[in-house]
């Protein structure tokens, strides 16, 4: 696995340093976007001196493709002034309204606004501004097909992508863009993303004995991970012991916290309560004491989740209450929000009708924020039943048009895709 993401890394960073090609396509399906996404952010956190612009939401037509790429640009670089700001740094020009019009084709569009952000670094050969345009799903294929296109096109003797690099998301399963005709200074990477290559080159790692043990255990980990999601129980079991016994050695407080973890997820699955609930608690136990945040939120939405499941609502109230914290720490909203919904279900279940509300609302209110319909929705009939069950007719009212809107368009996006 390492080989194929390194592989990987080493193409795109070829690619942003070179002279000859302003453009770099691979195609990937939807479950293979996140290993390209990952090359891509290793590269910008590194002490590279290229700015990156990376847009990875779902393609379904280039108007709301190329709109939300503005306003998530517009996002960032009010950001990135208000930082300049406060640092007693030249700040950047604020993003000109007339780059947008609907007059004018997307793509037309996003080149100027690339335009934009190339002239917001030195005008310095070896500065690269670097866009990725890596949807996580493509809905319209032609379309997308289409757009990349016209995305390809550029004019001599002053094109528009002078200092620019653009990566960009081929679809997997259509002719790759380049087979006919391809356009000036665009290459194609072809490799194999899928599941099946990197197990088998995991598996590769894991038994080869000239790998250092450390990254044969690393490997040994992912795998078990892919055991346990796909539920083949004794073969996650047996790696996770495994693991536990290699990193007890170790002292490695928060691998050992991961195993335990994944020694509890799959003693739950099986009907272990008892087991799995030890398993939790020593692994909280080592991941707080390794401060490993990222980890004790797992383990605790697991006790939430098992305090649930047996009815235990205080328990299960308290469990998502400390993972609530840690989303918030760690930056996961959408699992704020979870949290936030679990706790209220807790508290209706004890009576504690204001309690519930508190948490559904404030779920609510997040959920909104982040245009998460899929989570707002259950949470607006939870609200529009304790309105009704209370007699709270304003807020009833409210909360149905909510709905309705919602629903509404839920249908009308359905009837277009």
């Amino acid at each position: 696995m390492r080989k194929l993401l390194d592989d990987l890394q080493n193409e795109i960073t070829d690619f942003v340093s070179q002279s000859n090609d302003f453009a770099w396509l691979m195609p990937c399906g939807d479950l293979e976007v996140a290993y390209l996404l990952k090359s891509i952010e290793s590269l910008e956190r590194s002490d590279s001196p290229h700015l990156f612009w990376s847009f990875t939401h779902p393609f379904s037509h280039p108007d709301s493709f190329v709109r939300t790429i503005f306003e998530q640009f517009h996002v960032r670089l009010n950001a990135i002034r208000e930082a300049q700001i406060n640092e007693g740094l030249t700040q950047w020009p604020e993003l000109p309204s007339s780059l947008q019009s609907p007059s004018v084709r997307p793509s037309t569009q996003l080149k100027a606004l690339m335009e934009f952000a190339r002239n917001l670094t030195p005008d310095d050969p070896s500065i690269r501004t670097v866009f990725s345009l890596v949807p996580s799903e493509v809905v319209e294929g032609n379309l997308w097909k289409a757009f990349v296109r016209e995305m390809l096109v550029y004019q001599m003797p002053v094109p528009w992508c002078r200092r620019l690099r653009l990566i960009l998301r081929e679809n997997k399963d259509q002719t790759p863009l380049l087979s006919h005709q391809p356009p000036r200074r665009v290459k194609s990477y072809f490799t194999d993303l899928s599941t099946e290559a990197f197990v088998k080159s995991l598996e590769q790692q894991v038994a080869s004995e000239s790998t250092p043990l450390p990254v044969r255990m690393q490997g040994l980990l992912v795998l078990a991970g892919m055991d346990d999601s796909h539920r083949r129980d004794v073969a996650a079991l047996q790696k996770y012991q495994l693991l536990l016994e290699y990193y007890e050695a170790s002292e490695d407080k928060t691998l050992q916290a991961l195993a335990l973890n994944g020694l509890g997820q799959v003693c739950l699955r099986t009907g272990h309560d008892e087991r799995a609930f030890q398993y939790f608690t020593q692994a909280l136990s080592r991941g707080m004491e390794a401060q490993a945040k990222p980890v004790v939120l797992n383990v605790m939405l697991n006790l939430g989740n098992m305090a649930l499941e047996r009815q235990q609502w205080n328990d299960a109230d308290k469990a998502y209450e400390t993972a609530g914290q840690l989303t918030q720490a760690l930056g996961y909203p959408t699992v704020k929000v979870m949290c936030l919904r679990n706790q209220g279900d807790c508290r209706q279940r004890q009576g504690d009708t204001n309690g519930a509300w508190q948490q559904w609302f404030a779920a609510a209110q997040l959920a909104r924020g982040l245009q998460d319909t899929e989570q707002l929705l259950p949470l607006l009939l939870r609200l529009q039943k304790l309105y009704r069950d209370i007699g709270l007719r304003p807020q009833l009212l409210e909360v149905e048009r909510e709905l309705q809107h919602l629903q509404h368009s839920s249908q009308s996006q359905g009837g277009c895709s």
